[in-house]
């Protein structure tokens, strides 16, 4: 079974001070408090809004994470589907489409086959 998130913290990030500072016990408890934060953004809103979160897993595991947000956000850009896709990224196996094949290998080079390995494990064992 994987390890699930224990809590997430909204640390920091871009916008109002007073969005910051909070702890989430799940997912979706933290997914709804950003929907609801989204609905307060103007809809024409050219930019996004860079936040930093930190996830604890249940076995004391933190992964610090910084994305960003805006009143379009999609499903697939939620911070989760964000931690899933940059991990996924740095395993080798993941080349997103604004890469080639050919650019992503040659970066995918840059990094060792156990760096590689440490990425693919974190998604073999926790819940993203």
């Amino acid at each position: 079974m994987k390890h699930q998130v224990n809590e997430i913290k909204l640390t920091g990030g871009e916008g109002k001070p007073e969005w910051y500072g909070r702890t989430f016990s799940s997912w979706d408890a933290f997914e709804h408090y950003i929907y609801g934060l989204r609905a307060k953004l103007p809809k024409d809103m050219l930019g996004i809004i860079k936040a930093d979160a930190t996830v604890v897993f249940d076995d004391g595991k933190e992964y610090y994470a910084r994305w960003g947000f805006k009143p379009t956000t999609k499903e697939h850009e939620t911070l989760r589907a964000h931690i899933r896709t940059f991990a996924q990224f740095y395993t080798g196996h993941h080349c997103p489409r604004h890469l080639t094949t050919e650019q992503y290998a040659s970066l995918m080079a840059r990094y060792s086959p156990e760096e590689k390995q440490s990425y693919a494990d974190f998604l073999a064992n926790y819940e993203v």
